[in-house]
């Protein structure tokens, strides 16, 4: 499984990848940061317990998806929205453009998509479907045909209303954006 994001949080380095590139759901995988180069400590994300915390487990063919995709997608970002007080999954959908999804946990249930980057019109207003009822609207101008959208935690303001990603462009030879976006609505405590 190609890994296209890691991020250190607490004693563990989390891995996010997918099982066959565009065309797969996303899949989560951890190690103790001591352990790094040790296969056997791997523990692979395999579902929820009736109190929705995480399961985990030794065995890669018992891995579930963290998030559930309708048509695939590629180029997994994740950080921590320190304002929000939520991770933020970011990642281009092969239909929609590019979105993000929300957890108050690492590993916890992420929301919907929502569209931050879109394919037909960048240079428009969108509303998308509310978050687990919260009302979400995003605003971004950016280039044509979105590719990726990877954050970073520093480029994520204070308040966590506002962020940066870097995308390119597929019908542009893959030159390189800076793309600001700003939300709408900050989520509940």
């Amino acid at each position: 499984t190609p890994v296209q994001d890691k991020v250190g949080h607490g004693e563990y380095i989390y891995f996010f990848g997918q099982g066959s590139y565009r065309e797969d759901d996303i899949y989560m995988a951890r190690v103790p940061k001591a352990q790094l180069e040790s296969f056997d400590a791997y523990e692979y994300f395999a579902g929820r317990n009736a109190d929705g915390s995480s399961i985990w487990t030794k065995n890669p063919a018992e891995a579930k998806m963290i998030v559930d995709l309708v048509d695939g997608a590629s180029n997994i970002s994740i950080a921590y929205n320190k304002g929000l007080g939520q991770w933020m999954l970011t990642y281009c959908g092969m239909d929609e453009g590019n979105s993000v999804r929300f957890a108050s946990t690492i590993d916890g249930e992420y929301t919907a998509p929502c569209t931050i980057i879109v394919k037909k019109d960048l240079n428009s207003f969108v509303t998308t479907a509310p978050l687990k009822g919260y009302p979400f609207t995003n605003y971004t101008k950016g280039a044509y045909q979105p590719y990726g959208a990877y954050v970073n935690s520093r480029w994520i303001s204070d308040d966590g209303l506002s962020f940066y990603c870097i995308m390119s462009q597929y019908n542009d030879c893959y030159n390189v954006s800076l793309v600001k976006v700003t939300l709408a609505v900050k989520f509940a405590e």
